[in-house]
């Protein structure tokens, strides 16, 4: 839709309104203002008033060389995945600064995890020198202390580079291969 929203732009001088697309288009408006919001966002068009538009020049170039445009990512994503506050890990992560000693048993109750990703996790930190391993528990589930708490946001695995993230110093931690 955004291809031909633009190419119509391209043969009015570069000028519509939104109910004259739709018009063209028999299409109902909303879905040609989504389109033309598209083509704002990439630059391609401008809005002149309520309802008006206008190609700008990178637009009309992109309508006279015929470009396609797509929908999806403008560009590769490059840097490490954005972590919520509300994932498992930085649950566990959260607890354990809370508690500062607790058994794989109490952090996945409190975070609402499974044990299998808690053990997991916590091996991984103790590889890299978050946390020890103390003595297990008269349960017999095994114990953790937190020994290096650089701050809110939990450590990030990344098992690609053999390493983990701290995002609160920006600092990369090697894990022994």
């Amino acid at each position: 839709m955004q291809n031909e929203v633009l190419r119509r732009l391209a043969e009015n001088d570069g000028v519509g309104a939104l109910d004259e697309l739709a018009a063209h288009f028999q299409r109902d408006p909303r879905n040609v203002a989504t389109a033309v919001v598209r083509l704002v966002r990439r630059g391609l068009v401008e809005r002149l008033e309520s309802g008006r538009y206008r190609a700008t020049d990178q637009g009309l170039r992109a309508a006279a060389e015929g470009a396609v445009i797509r929908s999806g990512p403008k560009r590769a994503h490059t840097g490490p995945r954005a972590q919520g506050l509300f994932t498992s890990r930085q649950k566990i992560w959260r607890a354990l600064r809370v508690m500062r000693k607790a058994s794989t048993e109490e952090l996945a109750v409190l975070s609402e995890t499974s044990r299998d990703n808690v053990r997991k996790y916590l091996n991984v930190l103790a590889q890299a020198g978050y946390v020890a391993r103390l003595k297990a528990d008269g349960r017999g589930h095994c114990r953790y202390a937190l020994i290096d708490d650089t701050g809110p946001l939990c450590p990030i695995h990344r098992p690609q580079l053999w390493c983990v993230l701290d995002r609160n110093t920006e600092e990369q931690r090697e894990l022994p291969r």
